[in-house]
């Protein structure tokens, strides 16, 4: 009785587990546009020191990011499917997201999260989600092995249905770690 009983006991947490994902994503796609602050710095062995920008952020439902940096100087980029343009010193240059796939990786990611793709991060990465109370934590590692040889672990946490760190693991042991505020 009681071997059966933690086997039930198993089998719903394991469900709840995967739709509590679900459930988190469901609140993202009711969100039609977001904006935030973030400061984002770049750790690398080959740097003296990290590289820190600070800007803006922005998402706009269906699948269009854009992302001002306005410290240490002023770039503009915009992603819309999957095109990447960038606009700095007056100079626009664009290329396809799918030409640099460990780029396009963490864009996606982020783009399916706050479209509520489930089937997007599953198609393309291993997902670890917890959540305790509102606060939650996803592990996506890349299922490309083009990808993986570039990029280890990119994990986001959150509150709610907002985004407040990011952390990419590149298998050069560099990092790019993101804190965003957000306008409530």
């Amino acid at each position: 009785m009681k071997i059966l009983l933690s086997s039930i006991l198993l089998a719903l947490s394991s469900n709840a587990f995967c739709g509590t994902l679900e459930q988190r994503l469901t609140g993202f796609a009711a969100e039609k546009e977001s904006h935030a602050t973030f400061i984002e710095t770049w750790t690398a062995d080959y740097l003296d020191e990290s590289l820190i920008s600070r800007g803006k952020l922005s998402y706009k439902s269906p699948g269009i990011l854009s992302k001002i940096i306005e410290d240490p100087e002023h770039v503009e980029q915009h992603i819309v499917d999957n095109k990447l343009t960038i606009v700095r010193n007056n100079e626009t240059h664009s290329m396809q997201l799918s030409d640099e796939p460990s780029l396009a990786a963490g864009i996606y990611a982020l783009r399916d999260i706050l479209e509520g793709n489930f089937n997007g991060l599953e198609r393309n990465f291993a997902t670890d989600f917890k959540e305790s109370d509102s606060s939650w934590t996803l592990k996506l590692t890349p299922k490309d092995s083009k990808v993986a040889d570039k990029i280890d672990v990119i994990i986001f946490n959150g509150y709610n249905n907002r985004i407040l760190k990011t952390h990419i693991k590149y298998s050069s042991g560099d990092h790019l770690h993101t804190e965003l505020s957000h306008a409530e």
